[in-house]
């Protein structure tokens, strides 16, 4: 990644003395605990008793996660289209990385808008098995964390899936508070089930339930935080959608605070299957000032994904589903 530009500090905090905050920032492999066969049996017990994971760690019968793509259904008619849903429903009845993967590239599963079906978006989220979904924290909001972004301040994980990254800031970023919240009721689940695994960290992250296109009507409505952390949602909505989420977060960021948005870029290698692609001038276009947002920068970073996808080739001949993904990294302040 870039030189980055530093967020100020909470003048109520101290910092050292290249004005970034005290934080601890460890290893990736000392994040998260890895998923043994004792663990996920604990897991599926705990949170997840409708889910049933196999001890292989490479199939279950359940739910997994499904973002959306910029693309649009190619179907002929109505009657076909919902002839293919029910194709990829009965894909998803014994699930695995290949199923899954295999739904991802289908059209089918993203409505005129860009956006995902919400039925399959819930029938597949929460599995562990989605690509985005690599059980640690993304190595993007690590090196946010050695900014000294989080030290010190409210945090809201906007979009948290099963908790990773949210996990990782109440444990190692000195934040003075960690919220998260997820379309998925499965997904908290699962992040509060891996919240009860590791040490000490019960009760560190509070765990909400939220549409975000109707964050208003939330349970975050009313309330402000320092910080909001966005990876991997705002990529997710069709157009629609987008501009209400905008204006939800509108409410949550406090007036000085930050929005730090990573989002799949439209750079890099062809884009033939998964979420929609972002332009920098999309970026700009969803926080004008207008509205209340300045954009203060956009640098490229990566997101990565699930370990267990394979890669084949170097960094410019892997194919749609790889290692990783190149995407924007955007810290846009409030107004």
């Amino acid at each position: 990644m870039s030189a980055p530009n530093v967020l100020p500090p909470p003048a109520e905090h101290p910092t050292d003395q290249n004005g970034l905050g005290k934080t601890v920032v460890m290893d990736p492999s000392s994040c998260f605990v890895p998923l043994t066969d004792s663990h996920v049996a604990q897991l599926a017990l705990n949170a997840m008793s409708p889910l049933t994971i196999a001890l292989d760690g490479n199939r279950v019968a359940g739910t997994a996660y499904v973002t959306s793509s910029r693309r649009t259904s190619s179907c002929s008619s109505a009657a076909g289209k919902e002839a293919q849903v029910e194709i990829i429903k009965e894909t998803l009845v014994d699930m695995s990385m290949e199923t899954v993967l295999k739904v991802m590239r289908s059209e089918v599963i993203y409505d005129e808008d860009g956006a995902p079906l919400r039925e399959l978006f819930f029938k597949i989220s929460g599995s562990g098995l989605a690509p985005w979904e690599i059980h640690r924290p993304q190595q993007v909001v690590m090196e946010l964390a050695k900014r000294g972004v989080f030290h010190g301040r409210t945090v809201l994980d906007a979009g948290c899936g099963i908790g990773d990254n949210a996990l990782y800031l109440a444990r190692y970023c000195a934040c003075r508070e960690v919220t998260a919240f997820d379309l998925v009721p499965r997904c908290l689940q699962f992040a509060e089930a891996k919240e009860g695994l590791r040490q000490g960290m019960k009760g560190k992250v509070k765990w909400l339930l939220a549409d975000g296109v109707d964050l208003g009507a939330s349970p975050l409505a009313g309330k402000w935080w320092d910080v909001v952390l966005d990876v991997s949602t705002f990529h997710c909505f069709g157009n629609m959608d987008r501009a209400a989420y905008c204006e939800g977060l509108k409410g949550l960021v406090r007036p000085g605070g930050h929005l730090l948005l990573v989002a799949m870029s439209d750079k890099g290698s062809s884009h033939v299957a998964g979420p929609r692609r972002v332009s920098q001038n999309e970026i700009y276009k969803s926080f004008p000032a207008s509205s209340g947002w300045e954009v203060e920068s956009i640098e490229d970073t990566l997101l990565e994904h699930h370990p267990n996808i394979n890669r084949t080739g170097g960094r410019n001949g892997w194919p749609a589903w790889r290692g990783y993904a190149e995407a924007h990294l955007a810290v846009i302040r409030r107004l």
